[in-house]
């Protein structure tokens, strides 16, 4: 009886049933392929989730008549169950990571705010008018005049400059 089973076509339920399986373990194999390499690295499940796309790879599709065996049925949900449990340990860890972090970033301070009346700014640390508008009129500053002294020892210079140059390309 079994052996007749076997030998009639697979029925639309299994073609079914396996497309969707299809579809659930190519998004899953996304997911592996997009997870960060550190956080996998730091699980320990690097092996396996490269195991797991190549595996990926090997799976058995429909066949070109649209027959699934149901070896291949039981394959993919073999490969789609250790897909989810990897992907979940490492999410897992991820979120640990993640609430140590803020842990010890939050870890001086009280869940509950305190506020505090004050009389005038000099009792604020770090504030003062000066840090806020309306700012402070810049005052322009003159340039000294050029005395006569510095004139005479500047043209005095650009003057030598001058008369080196010109002996320069009478020489050539």
């Amino acid at each position: 009886m079994e052996e007749e089973m076997k030998s009639l076509p697979p029925k639309a339920t299994d073609v079914e049933e396996f497309s969707m399986l299809w579809e659930r373990s190519s998004e899953l194999r996304d997911v592996l392929t997009r997870l960060p390499g550190q956080l996998v690295l730091k699980s320990g499940l690097s092996s396996k989730r490269s195991s797991l796309i190549d595996g990926w790879d090997k799976l058995e599709s429909i066949s070109l008549e649209g027959t699934v065996s149901p070896d291949a049925i039981e394959a993919i949900q073999k490969w789609i169950h250790e897909a989810e449990v990897s992907i979940s340990f490492i999410i897992q860890i991820g979120k640990k990571e993640r609430q140590e972090s803020f842990g010890r970033a939050f870890a001086g301070t009280s869940s509950e705010l305190e506020f505090e009346t004050v009389e005038s700014l000099a009792e604020v640390d770090f504030v003062s008018d000066s840090w806020c508008f309306p700012w402070p009129e810049m005052k322009l500053k003159k340039k000294k005049d050029a005395d006569k002294n510095r004139l005479f020892k500047f043209g005095g210079i650009a003057a030598l400059g001058a008369i080196t140059l010109v002996t320069y390309l009478d020489e050539d």
